[in-house]
């Protein structure tokens, strides 16, 4: 305890690098949120333009921007603790942090939905282009009009991702599937479900249509998103295709004409492949896998007994949505809470003992800190990043997440004379952040047992590289970082709303993704920066979010 005392008296006052660095995560959430529209990833409001490199950007910074700003609040939550005493901190997080947040639930959120309509109403199913209606009712003579006038022969419907030919298929237009393939469409072209243009004429029976495919050099063995090659799908049963093409709306045509035609395809394909056609029975169904302790902490998530009645109906306490991006302050009380019941106890001084292994060089540290991010990382979706949650109870596993590294950030504080040698090596974090783990994690994305570790090491090499770059050149105080610092917080509250509302002008512009992105970037930021200016540094709401103003 003395050992505690000592550190706790040479801790540093003021740390302009970090409150620099915790505005700065707060930016890169605006800068995220504005991109995920030109990225051609799902999104509230998709553009109709795209930029893959956008993808990437939005991935690196998800990958540590949370995990960063928990990390700087747990550090800023032992300095106040330390200055105030546990009450005092309490009180001034309440003031900050919790009535912001319910002030935010009650006013921003509602907001935030009320712009999402007017720019996005609720999407019903898209309709088809001029060329995938023309296919659809095998209009040859229109198909050859439209693709002269510049249409696209490898187009694919926007609902299921069903490419020309794939369409033209079920539908048997064996003219239109010749006309494609004329016109250099590959004749394996895979659809957004994984399935060929052959598995659609074996699966509905399209003799001349699968034979046509196969001439052209299509797989016959190719095997479809679910395992099935073309011939397992001439057994399907009735239920199943029906269901599928009624689906897409190109219902199969009277039964025994389908299973007539599919005997022939079976044949068809049996030449190709030298397999017996009656030997092809449907994939078999997989025998169900004993629960792991995985499965049943999603089943435990998922329970009923989490739910409770609301309004006219229910809501789930983990899953249904209720904060929205304002998730991350509704975790930070729940943090300020755990921190505080172990500084009652004193469970959280003891922790300092480890100090004797010192920061920079504590193998024991790093492993443990790999090993308690790791953990709730494979919980997790298949993603880059960690999942959020925004319901009234955290999930437990990303709260173990966020809480290693707010408690890292308390540690750190209670330590700073020696830890900021974890910055020590910025440009080499960052640039094996960046160049190796970054690039490896996105390629190793669904190998859990890879990507995992890949993610983690690139969040915490990311977070070690920021502030050895920001405590090098943001170590004092500047007039212009303070006021961007200050504006920060005001500015991530409310920017949903200027985002929304400006990437649903620009959807439809014909403009590059590229270019649209910058301006919605730039001009939600100016907007966000005037609103602080004129809005809030000299209100109360000012004084709210970030106390008495000094000067």
């Amino acid at each position: 305890m003395d050992t505690t005392r000592e550190l706790l008296r040479q801790s540093p006052g003021r740390r302009h690098d970090l409150d620099a660095l915790r505005a700065f995560a707060m930016f890169l959430g605006v800068l995220l949120h504005a991109a995920l529209s030109f990225t051609g990833s799902p999104w509230i409001i998709r553009d109709s333009r795209s930029a893959p490199w956008l993808g990437v950007l939005t991935t690196g910074v998800h990958g540590f921007r949370m995990e960063l700003f928990f990390l700087v609040s747990g550090f800023f939550t032992a300095m106040l603790c330390r200055r105030r005493g546990v009450a005092g901190m309490l009180k001034n997080r309440a003031l900050r942090i919790l009535i912001p947040c319910l002030l935010g639930l009650a006013t921003i959120q509602p907001l935030t939905g009320w712009v999402i309509g007017k720019v996005n109403p609720p999407a019903g199913p898209r309709p088809d282009s001029d060329l995938v209606q023309a296919v659809r009712a095998g209009e040859t003579e229109e198909v050859v009009n439209l693709l002269q006038a510049g249409g696209n022969p490898s187009e694919a419907e926007e609902n299921h991702g069903m490419r020309l030919i794939t369409i033209a298929a079920y539908a048997g237009h064996a003219d239109i599937v010749r006309l494609l393939l004329d016109r250099g469409v590959d004749p394996d072209s895979v659809n957004r479900s994984g399935s060929r243009p052959l598995h659609a004429a074996a699966l509905v029976g399209k003799p001349p249509v699968a034979e046509l495919l196969l001439d052209r050099g299509a797989d016959p063995l190719a095997k479809n998103g679910s395992g099935a090659t073309p011939l397992e799908l001439t057994r399907a049963d009735e239920e199943f295709t029906r269901g599928l093409t009624g689906s897409i709306g190109i219902p199969a045509g009277p039964w025994p004409q389908v299973e007539q035609g599919r005997a022939r395809v079976r044949e068809l394909l049996a030449k190709r492949t030298g397999i017996d056609p009656e030997a092809a029975k449907p994939p078999a169904s997989k025998s169900p896998k004993a629960a792991t302790w995985l499965d049943r902490y999603q089943e435990f998530l998922a329970a009923d007994f989490w739910k409770v009645p609301w309004g006219d109906g229910q809501v789930h306490l983990i899953y249904t949505g209720v904060f929205g991006h304002l998730w991350f302050l509704w975790d930070l009380c729940w943090l300020l809470a755990l921190y505080a019941i172990a500084a009652r106890t004193g469970l959280f001084p003891g922790l300092t003992g480890v100090a004797r292994l010192g920061l920079g060089s504590g193998t024991l540290i790093a492993v443990a800190l790999s090993l308690a991010t790791n953990i709730p990382m494979h919980i997790g979706g298949p993603g880059f990043g960690p999942d959020t949650t925004s319901g009234w109870i955290p999930a437990p596993h990303l709260l173990v997440h966020y809480a290693v590294y707010f408690f890292f950030g308390a540690f750190y504080y209670s330590h700073a004379a020696g830890a900021d040698r974890l910055g020590g090596w910025w440009p080499a974090c960052l640039a094996v952040a960046l160049l190796l783990l970054l690039p490896g994690g996105m390629v190793a994305m669904g190998n859990r047992w890879l990507d995992v570790p890949l993610q983690t090491a690139y969040c915490w090499l990311m977070i070690a590289g920021l502030m050895g770059l920001f405590h090098r050149y943001l170590g004092s105080e500047s007039p212009a970082v303070r006021y961007l610092s200050d504006s920060s917080y005001w500015c991530y509250l409310i920017h949903m709303v200027p985002v929304f509302a400006l990437q649903g002008l620009v959807r439809d512009w014909p403009l590059p993704a590229d270019l649209k992105f910058g301006l919605v970037a730039l001009s939600v930021t100016l907007i966000l920066l005037a609103t602080y200016q004129l809005l809030v540094r000299q209100t109360p709401i000012g004084w709210l979010l970030n106390g008495p103003r000094k000067g």
